[in-house]
């Protein structure tokens, strides 16, 4: 079998669950502790279609302070996943004001994929 990258950058404001997704995904286990994350890479293998694929997820800062790091992640990406909390209109207003202009202008042939997570910082128990 042939081995392939695909490499998927996250993206969206702080606290809208990219941590949090990657690693339930990762991992199979769900840790709803918020640690806000600077940049960070997970790489896995897997089968689809008889083939191999190396799937790199990088995992990124949505803080504005760190614009110019996360940026680096846009070089060579297939693909974005990106996120805004359900509970925190304003992550989704990001959506189309800051996040989807700057992946267009960044890595316009990448594809785009929105996902409504939700922010556990935000609830009241």
């Amino acid at each position: 079998m042939s081995s392939k990258t695909i490499r998927i950058t996250v993206v969206g404001d702080g606290d809208t669950g990219k941590t949090c997704m990657l690693i339930v995904y990762k991992d199979k286990k769900f840790d709803d502790r918020y640690v806000p994350t600077v940049f960070d890479v997970y790489s896995m293998t897997i089968p689809i279609n008889n083939e191999e694929y190396k799937i790199i997820l990088s995992d990124t800062a949505g803080q504005e302070e760190f614009d110019k790091l996360r940026r680096l992640a846009y070089r060579d990406v297939d693909a974005f996943i990106l996120t805004y909390a359900v509970n925190e209109r304003v992550s989704f207003e990001n959506v189309y004001l800051k996040w989807a202009p700057e992946l267009k202008r960044f890595a316009p042939k990448a594809k785009l994929i929105l996902a409504g997570n939700i922010s556990f910082s935000l609830l009241s128990y």
